[in-house]
């Protein structure tokens, strides 16, 4: 008799996450064929919105609020909506991202980086990857289809889409008493 435990690989793991799943997320899982990983950290803003008239229009704002990691449960990460202020907790098992056709997780081969800024050893960020699932690649740009992207990506969308992200990351620094963001022109705006 041996001693060795046989763990799953990988991917039978996240089959069996998404197997648990109750009938009707799994339902909308399976419909949503895109996958992409993310880099995350905490502050991180990410835009919900969908196609309209061939631009997008912004539905949601999440901003990463925390990741957390120990022996027992794995990692996980905090998200806060900006528009309803509810929070959701992301881990190995994917989980709708509120009530968007959109799911997020932690994959579980994950790499974290501590990356500083210049010479300044002691103010750092950690990075981790967060995989987002939607119905579509971003570059289609489908009517009807609701996109989760980084708040920068979704600055390049448009100037338009740059005026209201600036203007949504005003918002959340007066509701979640943030730094303010930088004072930018609707040319600087516009070459986000």
């Amino acid at each position: 008799m041996s001693n060795e435990t046989d763990f799953l690989t990988a991917r039978d793991h996240f089959d069996a996450l998404v197997a648990r799943m109750q009938p009707e997320a799994l339902a909308l899982h399976t419909t949503l064929i895109h996958a992409r990983i993310e880099t995350a950290f905490q502050g991180r803003h990410f835009v919900v919105y969908q196609m309209v008239e061939r631009e997008p229009e912004q539905i949601d704002r999440i901003i990463v609020n925390d990741f957390n990691c120990n022996e027992r449960y794995g990692a996980s990460s905090e998200i806060i909506s900006v528009e309803t202020n509810r929070v959701l907790t992301v881990g190995y098992a994917p989980v709708q991202l509120f009530h968007y056709p959109v799911f997020l997780s932690i994959p579980l081969h994950a790499k974290i980086r501590w990356s500083v800024p210049g010479n300044n050893l002691d103010a750092g960020s950690l990075a981790f990857p967060m995989l987002v699932r939607t119905r579509s690649r971003l570059h289609l740009r489908e009517r009807g289809v609701v996109y989760c992207e980084t708040g920068p990506a979704f600055g390049h969308r448009s100037t338009t889409s740059a005026e209201v992200y600036l203007s949504s990351l005003e918002s959340a620094a007066r509701t979640f008493q943030l730094v303010s963001p930088p004072v930018i022109s609707g040319a600087q705006a516009a070459s986000l």
